[in-house]
């Protein structure tokens, strides 16, 4: 079952997020060979996404091993959302009742896909992108 969590992004600015994800028996998990993919949606139902990552060369997901607390090497997932993309989670034309730019809402998942194609969705849930004031 994925995780449910709500990431919160500010428009206009790159968000990286580092993700590790534990065993049953509380190892962390082997990610070699593996791929993933991930969405950012209006709705679940929107017949396109307004953004989409993929471990392909520069496809905003990467797998690196690290860790700076412990000096071990541990399957890490990095995603990396850039300026451009985080932008377009807030429509500057729509306006809340009191006349101000409306937090950008939807929804996402990040799927990740193991050497034999099985698909296991590993964190889901909503994204609030919250305006940028200093835009160019």
């Amino acid at each position: 079952m994925a995780e449910n969590y709500t990431l919160k992004i500010d428009a206009g600015a790159d968000k990286v997020l580092q993700l590790r994800f534990k065993d049953s028996d509380g190892n962390y998990e082997n990610l070699t060979s593996y791929s993933a993919r991930m969405m950012f949606k209006l709705k679940y139902d929107s017949a396109l996404p307004i953004i989409s990552l993929t471990s392909e060369v520069s496809g905003g997901i990467t797998f690196e091993k690290w860790d700076d607390t412990t000096s071990a090497y541990l399957d890490t997932i990095v995603i990396h959302l850039t300026d451009v993309q985080t932008d377009t989670l807030v429509d500057y034309t729509v306006l809340d009742s009191d006349g101000d730019v409306e937090l950008g809402t939807g929804v996402y998942d990040l799927e990740i896909i193991d050497e034999l194609g099985l698909v296991n969705r590993a964190i889901q849930g909503y994204w609030i992108a919250f305006p940028a004031v200093t835009r160019e």
